[in-house]
């Protein structure tokens, strides 16, 4: 099968080693709650806490054993040796949401005596079979799905990892994917919003590594999510990261269609739903957003009439306008504000004052949120209602 064109692909699965992450944001800090003493000092020739070099040598006395002096809780240069070893462990905490495992805490020194030390006075959250959460560190739906992926070497899948790729909204469910043979099952308590998978093809090629988190890729992702359909994924939340993935430039038509029939080949499931997910963004007409498509949706299903979708109006001025709806007999302009196009300070100043000038030539101006289409879609639908009935019976 001939590939397809790198101009239709995108760049993140085009180039594999294209991640989307972002610095770490945690500080590196000693993991011990603010609130909790120091731990006292381990007992004389132990290695626990003692910075060591890649060699397992003492990095201040190489060659020997670390050993204390005896009533000295620190060496003649004034520094703790625990400094070091926390040092490490919140490196591997910064870049792992808080979180850090058995084997990272070792490796940095850190005894399984001490382990069970800290954990006991909570310096340490267990969060799963070999995984920590310090206690210092904030937790996190991101540090959920990081336990999840470091306790068992699973991959955030599904509509969650889309959502850490930024298209669609924060899942109710969190999925994460093992590959066949790896236990789906945990010694630890599991988060109540984790849901582990499986999966007996699970190739390198279908994995990416986004904000730190080992994640399945967009591809991978948007399959997985079709194969949910109907029973777990709505059809209509299916068009809408369909949608999404398209406007976020994150994805092509071009490239989408290679993909539906490059899986179609592979027997995958999810195709019948994502070919009608793809037939369904193209018949929904000139509306730039999967916002507008939603409020179009919502109209038609609150039985309202439709309006014209993205007119321009001359204003007085000689400028063109376009609007993202108008009903012109009723001469209201319906404006749907997303997230990413109306909410930096130029753009709002834009609009408002753009809804002004319209207001000042005879039109109402009614603008929506995309809060007002998600959590409010009843009061959405009355208030259009109301400006849209005929005289007298509003």
């Amino acid at each position: 099968m001939a590939s397809v064109p790198d101009h239709h692909r995108p760049d993140a699965d085009r180039i594999r080693s294209t991640t989307v992450d972002r610095p770490p944001t945690l500080r590196p800090v000693i993991g011990r709650s603010p609130s909790v003493a120091p731990s006292p000092d381990p007992p004389e020739g132990s290695t626990a806490d003692v910075a060591t070099g890649s060699d397992g040598q003492t990095a201040n006395h190489p060659g020997r054993s670390p050993r204390r002096p005896a009533g000295r809780s620190t060496p003649d240069d004034g520094t703790d040796r625990r400094i070091a070893p926390d040092v490490a462990v919140g490196a591997f905490a910064a870049a792992q949401h808080g979180i850090v495992t058995r084997g990272q805490l070792t490796s940095a020194g850190i005894s399984p005596r001490t382990i069970r030390r800290r954990t006991d006075r909570g310096e340490l959250i267990a969060v799963g079979a070999r995984t920590y959460r310090l206690a210092s560190a904030p937790g996190s739906v991101r540090s959920v799905v990081m336990a999840a992926c470091l306790d068992r070497g699973a991959f955030a899948s599904h509509r969650t990892a889309l959502w850490l790729q930024g298209i669609g909204p924060e899942p109710e469910r969190l999925d994460v994917t093992v590959r066949h043979g790896a236990s789906r099952r945990s010694a630890g308590a599991d988060h109540p919003r984790l849901r582990v998978r499986s999966s007996t093809n699970l190739p390198d090629d279908d994995v990416v590594t986004v904000d730190g988190i080992p994640t399945t890729s967009l591809a991978r992702s948007l399959f997985g999510t079709a194969a949910q359909v109907p029973h777990e994924v709505s059809f209509g939340d299916l068009v809408d990261v369909v949608a999404q993935a398209l406007e976020s430039g994150k994805a092509t038509m071009p490239w989408l269609r290679w993909l539906l029939e490059e899986r179609r080949c592979r027997g995958r499931n999810g195709v019948l739903a994502f070919e009608a997910a793809l037939d369904a963004r193209d018949r929904a007409g000139p509306t730039e957003s999967w916002l507008e498509r939603h409020f179009v949706d919502l109209v038609t299903d609150a039985g309202l009439p439709r309006p014209a979708v993205q007119r321009r109006l001359t204003r007085s001025s000689g400028t063109p306008a376009r609007v993202d709806f108008l009903y012109e007999a009723h001469r209201l302009v319906v404006e749907v504000l997303g997230y990413a196009f109306h909410r930096t300070p130029e753009q709002l100043a834009a609009d408002t004052m753009r809804a002004n000038e319209l207001q000042a030539e005879g039109h109402r101006v009614f603008q929506i949120t995309a809060r007002h289409l998600s959590d409010e879609p009843a009061r959405v639908v009355a208030l259009l209602a109301a400006m849209v009935a005929p005289a007298g019976h509003a």
